[in-house]
């Protein structure tokens, strides 16, 4: 998983805006999921904690992710974080959007984002 993208994650929620984020992590297996954070603020609007929404990540958006996340890895394993996030942004300019636009549309394209959508609905988020 790239450093950059949690970098990324967390600087964005940390200020109170939700991300979605596909996530690779290990456990000494590899699984794909996505995240979605629901950022919990006290009564000032200022964010006291944050709540994470799992589902796992379907075929099509690995097929796209997976080569991103290669091309990170492969940056960071060369210059660090900085050459990382470099590449992030070259990557993103290729494709003429922001990170939350690029997951995001790659979640839409594989369905997931309405059936998860249409679930907090049922439970009242």
């Amino acid at each position: 998983m790239p450093r950059i993208i949690f970098k990324t994650m967390w600087d964005q929620i940390q200020t109170g805006k939700n991300m979605c984020v596909v996530i690779k992590a290990k456990d000494g297996k590899y699984y794909w999921i996505v995240t979605d954070f629901e950022i919990l603020k006290d009564d000032n609007a200022e964010p006291i904690g944050y709540r994470a929404f799992r589902r796992a990540a379907k075929d099509e958006t690995i097929k796209t992710v997976e080569p991103v996340y290669n091309r990170l890895l492969e940056s960071e394993k060369e210059g660090g974080i900085l050459a990382s996030k470099d590449e992030l942004d070259k990557i993103l300019k290729e494709k003429n959007m922001s990170y939350d636009d690029f997951i995001n549309n790659e979640i839409k394209k594989s369905g997931l984002k309405g059936a998860f959508g249409g679930l907090l609905r049922k439970f009242g988020f």
